[in-house]
């Protein structure tokens, strides 16, 4: 199916993403705090609720000068409606943020089978133009995950890009492996990989086509959603979006 075909089936959540980020970029954080110092206000001292009645306006903050990574597992769990979910995913995310102008870099990531490499495709780069989009079609599903390596990696080309503000999405349909690890030394090494992650950008974990799994919950805390279909993502993942924004300010 091409790029296309998917632009038109997608239309309608990716204009949806596009105009609930916009909004979430447009509102007035000019807001007032209460303080013991600035201009007075009449109203809070006759309220007699509090010693702050003076308002102080905050500075606005370039809430969107901000770069965006979606790391993507491509390993052989991720098969069938999985993998068409978070090509639908990848698809609605790029196509929102090029509209935004808001640099969006995806990759894909699996291991071999025998668990000594780690393979990471490039699908669309900071340019983020419409000759990369369309290589999104060619996402598959094959071999193993080495989940914490690839956020690690994904974190360095993170830091290296230019922006007050960073945001990692990752997309997974549960707990890693391969045959380097797996099972709970997996699971350690990606929770250490995210907490290393988070002193260069924020993360948002993406559950797909999973019901309430333990491990991506324990990982990425209280930065994870699941999401079943395709119609969920849009409100989902704007409720993280407007928390992680409210933490920029």
């Amino acid at each position: 199916m091409c790029l296309s075909i998917f632009q038109h089936i997608l239309s309608g959540s990716i204009k949806m993403l596009t105009s609930s980020i916009k909004s979430l970029l447009r509102l007035d954080y000019d807001t007032y705090s209460r303080t013991t110092s600035g201009k007075y206000s009449l109203k809070r001292d006759l309220d007699h609720t509090s010693v702050k009645v003076f308002d102080k306006r905050k500075e606005k903050k370039n809430i969107d000068d901000m770069a965006v990574m979606l790391l993507i597992d491509t390993s052989g769990s991720m098969h069938g409606e999985k993998i068409k979910l978070a090509k639908d995913t990848a698809v609605i995310l790029a196509e929102s943020f090029a509209s935004l102008k808001i640099p969006c870099y995806i990759m894909g990531f699996t291991a071999d089978t025998a668990g000594c490499d780690v393979l990471h495709n490039h699908y669309v780069t900071w340019t983020n133009n419409k000759a990369e989009r369309k290589s999104l079609v060619k996402l598959n599903a094959n071999a193993n995950n080495d989940d914490g390596y690839s956020i690690r990696f994904a974190t360095q080309i993170l830091k290296k890009k230019k922006a007050e503000h960073k945001l990692l999405f990752v997309i997974s349909d549960g707990a890693p492996a391969c045959m380097r690890y797996h099972a709970t030394d997996g699971v350690k090494d990606t929770s250490l990989a995210i907490i290393e992650a988070k002193k260069v950008s924020d993360i948002l974990g993406i559950g797909i086509g999973i019901h309430h799994c333990k491990e991506l919950k324990k990982m990425y805390q209280g930065r994870f959603i699941d999401v079943q279909d395709i119609n969920e993502l849009t409100s989902a993942v704007c409720r993280q979006l407007k928390n992680i924004l409210r933490k920029w300010l």
